[in-house]
């Protein structure tokens, strides 16, 4: 990773580095561990997978790929689980976490994406550039085996070349015994040594509340194994409902224009390891950035067993009148459940309005000054960070943007270098890649600690969709404010060396950018079929499959505006054709496709719909 860099009203301290140890546990599940050291330990026996795996490709600085099928159920505390998200800085887990970056967090911590995890070396590695030897490989026997294997994976440093040291690891999963073992067979080379959380080895729930922790900053000496044991005898009973996302499966923010009206939506899920009777309750609250709620319901739930969930609709239409920065907030109450680290989930809702023939959209409340900001160390020309938006209305033209930029060394010291703002939207397979347009800034007309604003030359009207604003470093000593403070979108990315991942701190600070759109065509959605479920007369419509996440059958509606020819692909997250469907003639209006995915393997697909050599895309879950 290129050093994150915050200005914070805090003393600098560094953290001790913790013994080497050779035995652990059990947590409060029952989990314990012991190392090739301990009496009893685990026999290193390295595992040479190459000759028989695959490589997983994608991997670069900070970032992870997935997901990847394990071939069989393992069973990881109290649930099982068929697939994995690997991450570049030697972690893996069964959530759908994006990023887990230096300062990298202790074992446990309840709370934040980085929930759920195995950690055999996290540590800050680096897979960039063409002449770096790291790769990544797994390999399953579909029965009882599944093994990743990290190669030869170097160190990032903030020099050139940006990568030092090698490191081979490996973790197994072994379905027999739901044990996991890590082995070191090679470390070489030093991590950039900051005294903060540098590196840290072990293993996290689900909640965040319970792991096992071996080491941290202690380099494993190899060769070497630490086996982690799954308890004989599981005596804690766990009934724990989360509100698991709010408005859309990836519960990242929304913007509405004023008067659009709309349903409230939650999925709740039980995330423990024993049924949850009633009585349990959803309640909702839209509230304002003073706490003010405007509107209130309540839902009650039926019994939810483990592993299970249930998608709730609150009562009602929410009006929004108010332009301004709210908080959906869904909370779950059931009187036996142990966990309250997850019982509220904050979703954040923007309502806009045109002011002198614009619309302002973000993230970040209006006036709103900052302290915080990022900024990446080595990060030339290729490195920055962007925000995703759903425009409130179609056809939307995106005119400008304005960017909070600052020195990286923080309040209102002079900027020494500018930036290039850009507009990028999606290729097929749902990814930000296709730069649109662009503007280069010059740091002689940017004022320090303040919104500088950007105009495009050349203005992009966005049909269907997101769109992003990415802000590109034009050297290392500019920065991008930050806004530290609920609600938080989940829309926002770092780029390093042109590779995008979500952003390390998105689920606790947004950006310091805004997308200004020219007020043409703007209108209130009062439809209320859903979020973005709005026809506009002369716009093609690729609405969101339903149920998702599936898993046996989903439906795909679309809606053309005159009589045409379609075609309707899925693809894998691979980006691999899965099949296709041509219509060679469709009448003016709304239609459907139902999709089997009941032998689809679990994970994320994409499905495109091309019209007149357009395409439309989204993305839909299969369990």
């Amino acid at each position: 990773m290129k050093r994150l860099l915050l200005l914070l009203l805090a003393s600098y301290f560094q953290l001790p580095s913790a013994s080497a140890q050779t035995s652990g546990g059990p947590d409060a599940f029952g989990y314990t561990w012991l190392h090739t050291n301990a009496i009893g330990g685990p026999v290193y026996n390295w595992i040479d997978i190459l000759p028989m795996a695959t490589e997983i490709n994608g991997f670069a600085d900070d970032n992870s790929v997935g997901w990847v099928q394990m071939g069989f159920n393992f069973h990881y505390y109290w649930t099982d689980y068929s697939q994995v998200r690997v991450g570049s800085n030697g972690w893996i887990s069964f959530n759908n976490v994006g990023n887990i970056a230096h300062s990298f967090p202790l074992i446990p911590t309840p709370g934040g994406n980085a929930d759920n995890y195995v950690a055999p070396f996290m540590v800050d590695l680096n897979f960039d550039s063409e002449a770096n030897p790291g790769r990544v490989y797994y390999w399953s026997n579909n029965v009882d085996s599944f093994i990743v294997t990290y190669y030869q994976a170097p160190f990032w440093i903030n020099s050139q070349p940006d990568f030092t040291g090698s490191n081979t690891f490996q973790v197994i999963f072994t379905n027999t015994d739901s044990s996991i073992t890590f082995q070191y067979a090679e470390q070489t080379g030093v991590v950039q040594n900051t005294g903060l959380n540098d590196i840290v080895i072990g293993i996290e729930n689900v909640t965040g509340a319970i792991g096992l922790q071996c080491t941290l900053n202690n380099y494993p000496v190899a060769p070497a194994a630490i086996k982690f044991y799954y308890p004989n005898t599981v005596t804690l009973a766990i009934p724990d409902l989360k509100p698991d996302w709010n408005q859309n499966t990836e519960n990242s923010g929304l913007f509405f224009f004023k008067g659009s009206a709309t349903y409230l939506q939650s999925d709740i899920a039980n995330v423990g390891n024993t049924t949850v009777d009633p009585p349990s309750s959803a309640i909702a609250n839209f509230l304002d950035l003073q706490n003010i709620s405007s509107y209130s319901s309540s839902k009650e739930l039926d019994a939810i067993a483990p592993a299970a969930d249930t998608i709730i609709n609150f009562d009602g239409v929410l009006s929004l009148y108010n332009p301004g920065d709210y908080t959906y907030r869904v909370s779950v109450s059931n009187i036996s459940d142990l966990n309250t680290y997850n019982n509220n989930n904050d979703f954040e809702i923007v309502v806009a309005d045109s002011v002198n023939g614009e619309v302002v959209l973000s993230y970040v409340p209006q006036d709103s000054t900052m302290i915080t900001f990022v900024s990446w160390n080595g990060g030339g020309s290729t490195s920055g960070a962007a925000i995703k938006v759903l425009p409130p209305y179609y056809p939307a033209t995106v005119v400008g943007a304005e960017f909070f930029v600052m020195s990286n060394l923080g309040g209102f010291n002079p900027i020494p270098n500018g930036f290039t703002a850009s507009i990028v939207t999606e290729n097929v397979q749902g990814q930000p890649a296709v730069i649109q347009t662009s503007e280069t800034v010059d740091n002689s007309g940017l004022f320090p600690s303040q919104w500088n604003r950007v105009d495009f030359s050349n203005p992009y009207t966005v049909t269907s969709g997101p769109v992003y604003i990415s802000w590109i470093m034009g050297g290392d000593s500019v920065a991008l404010g930050t806004f530290p403070y609920a609600p938080i979108s989940n829309r926002s990315y770092e780029i390093l060396d042109g590779d995008w991942a979500e952003y390390r701190q998105g689920a606790n600070e947004d950006l310091g950018i805004r997308v200004i759109l020219s007020s043409s065509g703007a209108h209130p959605d009062t439809t209320v079929l859903g979020i973005g479920d709005v026809v506009f007369e002369n716009d093609v419509i690729l609405y969101q499959n339903y149920p998702n996440p599936t898993e046996t059958t989903t439906t795909v509606e679309f809606y053309v505006p005159q009589n045409t020819a379609a075609d309707f692909n899925l693809y894998s997250s691979a980006g691999s054709l899965v099949n296709t469907i041509s219509f060679s003639s469709l009448n003016k209006g709304r239609h459907r496709v139902d999709i089997n995915t009941a032998k689809l393997a679990a994970g994320i697909y994409y499905y495109t719909l091309e019209v007149k050599g357009k395409v439309y895309s989204k993305k839909m879950v299969v369990r």
